[in-house]
This record gives C-alpha cells, sequence and structure tokens, in this order.
C-alpha cells in the first residue's frame, strides 16, 4: 500500500526512470514514507499495469511521460480515471509539454494537473497540498502557494544545488542489471532547433563534490556503468577534467557514457581520455549534420573540416569508443548531401555512427517553424518526418531501413 505511486514506462528493462529517481528524492519529508516507484517497459499491457497499481490503493499517481511513453501512459490513464475517478493523476515529463491544445486528449483529460518544466519541488508541493492540507504545502513551497490550483503548472526551475540528489534511490538490483544515469549539470549552451533543451540557459550545475561523494558510495555499492544525462561535457573544461580525475582510480573497473559537441576538444582532455583503457570511456557526438545551409538553418554551429579532424584525432590519440549521429530528414537537406555527409563521417574513423530519423518533439524551434519549412511528420509517436521538400517519403524510408 503507498499514498503516492510514481510510475514510468522504459523503452526496455536495462534503462532506468531517472526523473522518478529524482522525484521521489525530493519528495517532503512529510509524505517520502507514503510513497514508492513502479517501472513498466512498453511491452508491458497498460490495463494489467492499471491493475498493479490500483491494488496498492493510491490517493495520487505521478506519471513520467516520453516520446516513445505516451501511449502506454495515455491508456493508463485512461483506465484509472475511468474505474477510480478520485485518484489524483499527475503528469509531466518531455511529452507534456505546451498541453493547451491537448485537453481533450485522453492523457490530459484524465489528468488532475500537468506539471510542465521540472517537477520535483510541483510534484511534491501537490502532494503535500492533497495528503497534508493547504498551509503545510504553502509552508514548505511558498512559492507554490498561487499554483496549486491550476490544472497547469509551468513550474519555475529550482536552484539545482537545493535539490537532494536522487542516488541513493537505486536499488541493488539496479546496480546489478541496469544502467545508471547521474546528471552533473542541467541545460545547454546551443540552440538546435530540433531539441527541446534548445538554448536552455544558463546552464545550472549540480555541486561536484557532492556528486562525488554519491558516486563513491554507488561503486561502493558495485556500480559499474555511469551513463551522463548532460548535454555537453566539455561545456565545461575545468568540471570535465575534474570528473575524469575522480573516475581515474576506478578507470579499470568502470564504464563511463559521455556526450560532447566536436567542435572543442582541446588538448587537456583529450590528455585526460588517453590515460584510460579500452572500453572505459564511451562517446556520443551529436554531428546531426555536415551540410553547411543546413546546419545554419537549425541554428548550429559547423566548421565540418574542424569537426572531422577533432574525430580523427581523438580516434587516434585515445582508445575512447566514439559514437556519432546524424540526423536525416533536417529542413533543406537532400538525400545527396546526406548521403555525403555519411561517407564524410565514415572516413574520420569514428567506431559506429548511428542513424536517426528527424523527429518533431513539442515545444522545440522546429515545432514552431515545421509548417514554415514544409516538413510533413507522422501523427504517431515517435512523430518522425514522413517527408520534406527535398527528401522525399520513398528516400526517408530508404534511410529508416538502412539505419535498422
Amino acid at each position: 500500500m503507498a499514498d503516492i505511486i510514481f510510475v514510468a514506462c522504459n523503452a526496455r528493462y536495462s534503462h532506468v526512470a531517472f526523473a522518478l529517481k529524482t522525484l521521489r528524492a525530493n519528495l517532503s519529508p512529510r509524505v517520502y514514507d507514503r510513497s514508492e516507484s513502479l517501472e513498466f517497459t512498453i511491452q508491458n499491457d497498460p490495463v494489467e499495469a492499471a491493475d498493479e497499481i490500483l491494488q496498492k490503493s493510491p490517493k495520487i499517481i505521478g506519471l513520467s511521460v516520453y516520446l516513445w511513453s505516451l501511449s502506454f501512459m495515455r491508456q493508463l490513464a485512461e483506465t484509472i480515471h475511468k474505474t477510480r475517478p478520485e485518484i489524483r493523476i499527475f503528469i509531466g515529463g518531455p511529452e507534456v509539454a505546451m498541453p493547451e491544445d491537448r485537453m481533450s486528449d485522453g492523457l490530459f483529460a484524465s489528468a488532475s494537473v500537468v506539471i510542465c518544466g521540472e517537477g520535483e519541488r510541483a510534484f511534491s508541493a501537490l502532494c503535500v497540498d492533497a495528503l497534508c492540507g493547504r498551509a503545510a504545502a504553502v509552508d514548505e513551497y511558498p512559492e507554490y502557494a498561487d499554483l496549486l490550483d491550476r490544472k497547469v503548472i509551468y513550474a519555475p526551475k529550482p536552484d539545482v544545488d537545493s535539490l537532494v540528489l536522487p542516488y541513493e534511490e537505486y536499488t541493488d538490483d539496479d546496480l546489478k542489471h541496469r544502467i545508471l544515469y547521474v546528471e552533473t549539470g542541467r541545460g545547454c549552451p546551443y540552440r538546435c532547433a530540433f531539441c527541446l533543451s534548445s538554448g536552455d540557459k544558463p546552464l545550472r550545475y549540480f555541486s561536484l563534490e557532492k556528486l562525488f561523494q554519491s558516486f563513491k558510495r554507488l561503486i561502493d555499492r558495485g556500480a559499474r556503468s555511469f551513463k551522463f544525462l548532460d548535454r555537453t561535457l566539455n561545456a565545461s573544461l575545468s568540471r570535465a577534467l575534474e570528473i575524469l580525475a575522480f573516475f581515474m582510480p576506478y578507470k579499470d573497473a568502470v564504464s563511463l557514457h559521455f556526450e560532447m559537441v566536436p567542435h572543442e576538444i582541446p588538448a587537456e582532455l583529450l590528455e585526460a581520455m588517453a590515460a584510460y583503457p579500452a572500453g572505459a570511456i564511451q562517446i556520443e557526438f551529436g554531428v546531426q549534420t555536415l551540410t553547411p545551409h543546413v546546419a545554419q538553418a537549425i541554428s548550429r554551429r559547423l566548421d565540418a573540416d574542424r569537426l572531422l579532424a577533432n574525430l580523427k584525432i581523438m580516434r587516434e590519440s585515445t582508445r575512447v569508443h566514439i559514437h556519432a549521429d546524424l540526423i536525416a530528414g533536417l529542413p533543406g537537406e537532400t538525400f545527396a548531401e546526406f548521403a555525403a555527409g555519411f561517407e564524410r563521417l565514415k572516413s574520420s574513423g569514428v567506431q559506429e555512427i548511428q542513424l536517426g530519423i528527424l523527429k518533431r518533439l513539442r515545444g522545440s524551434p522546429l515545432d514552431f517553424r515545421a509548417d514554415e519549412w514544409g516538413l510533413v511528420f507522422s501523427s504517431i509517436p515517435p512523430y518522425e518526418v514522413l517527408q520534406t521538400p527535398t527528401m522525399d517519403f520513398a528516400e526517408l524510408t530508404a534511410f529508416k531501413r538502412f539505419a535498422r
């Protein structure tokens, strides 16, 4: 039995719902012991999931909604709302952005509250309000005094150092069998039109001292694989070097996964990475396009020659596994331009190239300009582009088959 149930639906079991970890870690002490989390996968039946949830007799259910889980969460929310309408359903996550024109959708119609933005304090405030009363909620969360009666709450961004780090929420089973997600900062210095993090400034960083204490406890418990959610490791060279220095004593035991931009890879960073053995570090580089006019259209910095040279230098001077991404269907890019970019990227010697199809993310700059650019998207999640003025349906379908 639990008064508060956090629910996530992952693409596969090996993925951990990091959002649930940080939401629960930041629940008020008034209600923390009255909560628990349940994680499902997209292979689960939403009706069966609803039955499992309702057997715990919750008063509040929090749903974390992403692109891959939208259909599951819609059916889950509708089932619970129709059978137990007295239960309060709070929804949040990237896929609930821009909710005002979707209130007739089953997911939003079933929800008591829609939380847009970073929801740690908002969710806790709502739970305290529902279970302990308005006075307690306003006393603990004064910034929500005028927001608690709203259907849609745009959550103020919290000071990240005021948040409780969620790493004690990882279970022994998580450590043994699943990928551990960690974050050292929030925000992104870049303005890529296709991304929800576009222009999310200023960057807000967690205390490395506190993080390293948490990471040490995870390692002592047996954690070996760390996947960093930070958009850009090399946004701060000094912090990147401190992170690599922290993990150095464990270099033969850990696996670290970072995202970086390939335009700026200082010699100090290469030197630090070169000290790690093969298999210890994987870097994911979001190349996305090597076509200059396309990069300009999507507000993405591009010096293709420098980018490729940096990848080649990293490949030759370190044992880092390099994973590079390209996106098909970006505005203005032709089949021939994309293919040429793929061949150039391949020549850099990176170990892995992932081809993705452009997706329409609600609230991104590209979402607002899709009609202007003549982009035609599927109305079914994950909202992949079907055709553009410069790349037809057959060409994009061929890319999709090749990407598999």
